[in-house]
């Protein structure tokens, strides 16, 4: 492992880049198996430092950097290598490297961890809340993504290189460290991280994978929002003198019981913790991660995770109280932070579909809770084979539903209010936004035009019937409590 007391036991202050520009090392801010990283005199510059002992060929090394500068297909959010670094022999060693640009205002998520005696309600407000946490999250499995589907795995995700808006009223996310990325085609190395590598690259030494990498997030995801690895429980954590550096290893490996099975001797100190911090679906996605045999054959894919972030981002509530945001778990609202009944007010939405006058369970649509300072995404089908994406968003002090037609030129709907029994048509305008004002109690109906789907029915008695279909945007106001 590289790590700050290498290159101080080598005496190295400074590096020069091959444009003769001289940087001093000022701080240490992220060691690994692959390199370390420093702060330098000059604000927002970065330099990676690595080390060999044995032949080094620079140019393939450099050749690489240079070709990571140039591709422009590569997201804007990660750091790529500015300048490289004339190589220094110390030691026995040569040292090597790159200067890289950090984003204004950044910290690595690493040094946001939970602090001795800290309490887990203070680090989750020095993150900024559990809604910006899957905020961050979604922002960093986009990025992931991208770098995916130009062909490229990251290959050594952790949170030394996730960085973030030190500013919690800003989600700005990073990957620094770069130089490990390769075409994923090409990667012939294994790169691990302790308690965030998959299993298959640990155990049996396999090459990093866009699959690794998605296991490496999941990791991250879970030890942002509990503060504890997946498989650190009561096996480690109780185990005697002669067992730890045995359930050590077993943890390394990924080869103990989740510590959410609790039907499982492992649980952890977190696991009570879980209807707090994560919604059913996210946890659903967690246990299909590291419960069972944890085969890369059979994990959630990397948008999985992005589309339940996104959902995520729209099921919590805001305590009037104490300002905290929090999953609703009973017919209550009752904050678990205060143990207040309070909550700021919210617009419960929901797109579904209309089969005749049933509704039709699609499997795809999840109720949003629409803040004052929140808008959620709908894709809503118009016809057997064509959609349009709306946005919603909620005004409080005016008490307006604002539904924003983002994709299409114009398409007309009905607004219905059951309650009072009555309707009004209603045109929406690409770019322009319908605005609906709300009253508490009521439930309110936005109806899009009935189009037909064929039904397949498999029963050769029958014909395949033509059936009536219309998407329908369900939403009810609650005020202030």
């Amino acid at each position: 492992m590289f790590t700050d007391e290498i290159v101080k036991q080598n005496k190295i202050t400074n590096v020069e880049t091959e444009s003769a520009g001289i940087f001093e090392l000022k701080e240490c801010i992220g060691e690994g198996g692959q390199g370390a990283v420093y702060k330098t005199q000059r604000t927002n510059l970065l330099v990676k430092l690595s080390y060999t002992s044995k032949g080094f060929n620079q140019e393939t090394v450099y050749r690489r950097y240079r070709n990571l500068r140039s591709r422009i297909d590569l997201p804007d959010y990660i750091a790529k290598p500015l300048n490289e670094i004339k190589p220094i022999e110390k030691g026995g060693k040569i040292f090597y490297g790159y200067v890289m640009e950090l984003m204004e205002d950044m910290v690595s998520l690493s040094s946001l961890q939970c602090k001795k005696n800290e309490s887990f309600a203070l680090y989750l407000d020095r993150l900024g809340g559990i809604r910006r946490i899957y905020t961050l999250l979604r922002k960093l499995a986009e990025i992931l993504e991208q770098i995916h589907s130009v062909g490229y795995c990251y290959g050594d995700l952790n949170p030394n290189n996730v960085f973030i808006s030190s500013n919690t009223e800003y989600n700005e996310v990073q990957l620094i460290d770069c130089d490990n990325m390769v075409i994923a085609a090409d990667f012939n190395d294994s790169i691990a991280f302790k308690g965030f590598s998959a299993p298959e690259v640990v155990r049996e030494h396999k090459f990093n994978t866009p699959l690794s990498d998605t296991w490496s997030f999941a990791v991250i995801a879970f030890f942002t929002l509990r503060q504890e690895l997946p498989f650190h429980g009561k096996l480690v954590t109780d185990a005697a003198t002669m067992e730890i550096s045995t359930m050590g290893k077993k943890e390394e490996e990924s080869d103990l019981p989740f510590i959410d099975d609790m039907d499982k001797d492992n649980t952890g100190k977190s696991s009570a913790l879980r209807n707090l911090l994560e919604t059913e679906m996210l946890q659903s996605l967690f246990k299909r991660t590291f419960s069972g045999e944890k085969s890369f054959l059979t994990r959630p894919a990397l948008f999985e995770w992005i589309e339940t972030l996104r959902i995520g981002e729209t099921s919590f509530m805001k305590c009037k109280n104490c300002g905290k945001h929090y999953i609703k778990v009973s017919k209550k609202h009752e904050c678990p932070f205060c143990d207040k009944e309070s909550h700021t007010p919210y617009i419960l939405i929901l797109n579904t579909i209309l089969a005749g006058n049933k509704i039709q369970d699609t499997g795809f649509s999840h109720p949003a809770y629409l803040l004052e300072d929140t808008s959620t995404l709908m894709n809503i089908p118009i016809a057997e084979t064509k959609s349009a994406n709306i946005e919603a968003s909620f005004n409080v002090s005016k008490q307006q539903l604002s539904i924003l037609l983002t994709d299409q030129k114009e398409l007309k709907v009905t607004l219905n209010i059951p309650k009072e029994k009555t309707t009004k048509s209603c045109t929406l305008k690409k770019g322009i936004s319908l605005l609906i004002d709300v009253k508490e109690g009521k439930q309110y109906q936005i109806l899009f035009p009935e189009y037909t789907r064929t039904n397949i029915i498999h029963d050769d008695s029958k014909e395949n019937d033509p059936l009536k279909f219309r998407s329908v945007i369900l939403f009810k106001y609650w005020g202030e409590e």
